[in-house]
């Protein structure tokens, strides 16, 4: 059934929209009492050349998004490099090892990777004042200090060295969780912030790609290469304290800081290519006023308040509960357990080469994440997360279960857990691994984000802490609790490591319960709008009927027919009839 309104037309703006994505639209602003979806009427000329339209990205938001991006693949190789130089599956340990020049015990192995998510918790708990009073770009930038510095410490063979170091790792580390995640966000459009938030995982997955690598090089081979490959975290960090004229700073943050005409510089850069003629440099200058609009009315009154308090960010109650919990089961679902000891869990479970199966791990991670990103923003959120995870449930039985098993051969069990781990990472990867920071910047808004974020990471490292203290012993006590007498230590440990993914099992299974009844679908809502949703209001959730103020009048196929009668003129506030 369709209905009638008539309303006076505010604004006229030209672009494109995901409602008809192959169209040249007509997108017009209106008071909120007009928030309807119009029917496709009038055809428009083609946009001229070198304009960004809403769906796409210009190569400059490409580079400021891959710059960023160095600080998320600090955070992918600072979590593995320890892994792949901590191995020592043969007698005598590969001449590479880290363990042929420190007798580490097993609880000084654990103490290293947990001095990391130590510094992680620490950081991404104390982030938030940087960032909301310096703002993303400097907080992204002067923290480079500490992977330079761990870097150079994690390399010399001193165990208070390496644990400081790594104490310093992870504090980058945790600044950047919720730094690098926030200004991806902020630098992306509606449309296309699925695939751009999502490079924060894509690198994070390089990161632990490249670091699986270098280990896979250095350790077997050369005398020492532990120390080559703490070390490389170095690289990264000065390469982009060199290339940071590539890094905007969040048009979001800007406009809190009353600073419209550098938030409007911004937009500039990241929406307009250089090639156009005077033509395509209006559009977009219209282009980039719309946005400029369009975030005002999304910030709201907040652009003129103080950073919200503690109290205030956790009276968006819902949201709260989605972003931690998320965040906990990204961690409590296993995935770090493969991070942190996937070459030692490999030997455990019978793989022959088990540095070539933790690198398969990283490129399958790798690869799945970059499809990920560009189905995020088009299959929709909720469907990868809850795909993934079942995904990440099915493997972790098959698993467990061949583990157990009695009287299966070695070969069948070396095969069956390598496929079964890259089945394992293909789930995470491509749900909750990727999705997770594209949903909890969606239900979060920019006034409370900094301090939310804040409390995310630090309930994502609180679990990690949990699992990088416990993974090994735990597979030590559980192998002996279930292992029959006169059982050798390697059938122990495998049984261990059995019981220990069926236990991840479970937790996949509570993740799939909060998935389905607490995470909503966040595809093409507005930021500030999705985060209302999620806003407690009198210990009730209130879902404000929050309009969107773009809408389309007039559509056309790109390659379709010519114009027919011309749109109402803007400027004489004709009234528009609302199908």
């Amino acid at each position: 059934m369709s209905h009638q309104h008539s309303c006076e037309v505010t604004s006229v703006y030209t672009m494109r929209i995901p409602l008809c994505p192959s169209r040249t639209c007509k997108v017009i602003l209106l008071p909120d009492v007009c928030s309807s979806h119009f029917t496709p009427q009038m055809p428009l000329p083609p946009r001229p050349l070198g304009v960004m339209t809403l769906g796409s990205v210009t190569p400059r938001l490409w580079a400021s998004a891959f710059t960023i991006g160095l600080s998320s693949l600090l955070f992918g190789y600072s979590l593995a490099c320890l892994n792949t130089v901590i191995t020592c599956s043969s007698t005598p340990c590969p001449k590479g090892s880290i363990l042929t020049n420190l007798n580490l015990s097993l609880e000084e192995q654990q103490l290293a990777t947990a001095m990391t998510i130590i510094g992680a918790m620490l950081g991404g708990l104390f982030a938030s004042y940087p960032n909301d009073h310096f703002g993303r770009r400097k907080s992204l930038l002067f923290n480079n200090i500490f992977f330079l510095i761990g870097g150079v410490l994690t390399a010399i063979a001193s165990l208070d060295s390496i644990l400081v170091g790594r104490f310093l790792l992870g504090l980058g580390t945790g600044v950047e969780s919720m730094v690098a995640p926030v200004l991806l966000s902020e630098i992306a459009s509606n449309e296309t912030r699925g695939a751009i938030t999502s490079l924060h995982q894509l690198n994070i997955t390089l990161g632990i790609l490249i670091s699986n690598l270098i280990g896979y090089g250095f350790v077997p081979n050369v005398d020492g290469g532990w120390r080559y490959v703490q070390l490389f975290v170095v690289l990264p960090a000065a390469l982009q304290v060199l290339l940071f004229w590539l890094v905007p700073e969040s048009p979001r943050w800007l406009l809190r800081a009353d600073r419209r005409e550098d938030a409007r510089s911004v937009l500039s850069h990241l929406r307009i290519c250089k090639k156009g003629d005077a033509a395509a440099q209006a559009a977009g200058a219209e282009l980039v006023e719309a946005e400029l609009v369009a975030l005002e009315q999304e910030l709201g009154s907040s652009m003129k308040q103080p950073t919200a308090g503690w109290k205030e960010t956790f009276s968006y109650g819902k949201a709260m509960r989605i972003g931690m919990l998320m965040m906990f089961f990204s961690a409590m679902t296993g995935i770090n357990t493969v991070i942190f000891y996937s070459t030692t869990i490999f030997a455990l479970a019978g793989v022959e080469n088990a540095f070539l199966g933790t690198v398969l791990v990283g490129i399958l991670n790798v690869i799945i994440t970059m499809v990920s990103g560009y189905l995020v923003d088009k299959a929709g959120r909720k469907v990868l997360l809850t795909g993934g995870t079942w995904i990440m449930l099915v493997s972790l039985l098959l698993l467990g279960s061949i583990l157990l098993a009695d009287g299966v051969p070695p070969v069948a069990i070396s095969i069956v857990a390598v496929g079964s781990m890259l089945l394992y990472v293909f789930g995470f990867a491509i749900g909750i691994g990727a999705v997770q920071w594209v949903v909890v910047g969606e239900v979060v808004p920019t006034k409370i984000r900094s301090k939310a974020y804040s409390i995310f990471v630090t309930s994502n490292w609180t679990a990690n802490l949990v699992i990088s203290l416990v993974t090994l012993s735990l597979i030590d006590a559980l192998g002996k609790s279930l292992a029959s007498a006169g059982s050798s230590v390697e059938k122990q440990e495998q049984l261990g490591v059995a019981l220990l993914y069926m236990c991840f099992a479970g937790m996949c299974v509570l993740c799939l319960l909060f998935l389905y009844f607490l995470v909503p679908e966040t595809k093409h809502q507005h930021e500030e709008k999705a985060a209302h949703h999620h806003r407690r209001v009198s210990s009730e959730f209130a879902v404000a009927d929050v309009d969107i103020i773009t809408e389309v009048v007039h559509c056309v196929e790109a390659h379709g027919e010519g114009p027919v009668d011309a749109p109402a003129d803007a400027a004489g506030k004709q009234p528009v009839s609302m199908v």
